[in-house]
C-alpha cells in the first residue's frame, strides 16, 4: 500500500511518470488492486497515452466489475476520442452503480 500511497501523492504533484513506477511497484506486489490500476490510467492519460490508460481501466472493472470510476474515466477516454458507443455503454454503468457525473455525461453525449 506504500507503494500506491506515494504512487498518488507524486500523480497529486503532477509527476505521472514517478507515480507510475510506483503503481507498477504496487501492482506488482498485488495484481488484485484495482484503484491502482485506475490510477495509473489516470496519471497514462495526463501523458497523453490514452490506449494505455484504457487497458487499465479495463483491467480495474475486471478486477472490481463495481468500480464506478474506473467504468467513468473509461467512458471519458472512450468519448474523447470519439466513440460515443462505447462511452455511453461505460457512462450508463456507472450512472446504473449511482455516479452522477455519470448521469450527467450520458445527457451530454445526446446533444453531441
Amino acid at each position: 500500500i506504500a507503494y500506491y500511497n506515494r504512487g498518488s501523492a507524486y500523480n497529486n504533484l503532477k509527476q505521472y511518470e514517478r507515480s507510475i513506477v510506483d503503481y507498477d511497484a504496487a501492482i506488482k506486489l498485488d495484481p488484485n488492486l484495482a484503484i491502482a490500476y485506475n490510477n495509473r490510467g489516470l496519471a497514462y492519460y495526463d501523458l497523453k497515452q490514452y490506449e494505455r490508460a484504457i487497458v487499465d481501466y479495463t483491467q480495474a472493472i475486471k478486477l472490481d466489475p463495481n468500480f464506478t470510476y474506473a467504468y467513468y474515466n473509461r467512458g471519458l477516454r472512450y468519448r474523447d476520442k470519439g466513440d460515443k458507443q462505447a462511452a455511453r455503454r461505460d457512462f450508463q454503468q456507472a450512472a446504473d452503480l449511482d455516479y452522477g457525473p455519470a448521469k450527467e455525461e450520458l445527457l451530454l453525449l445526446k446533444f453531441r
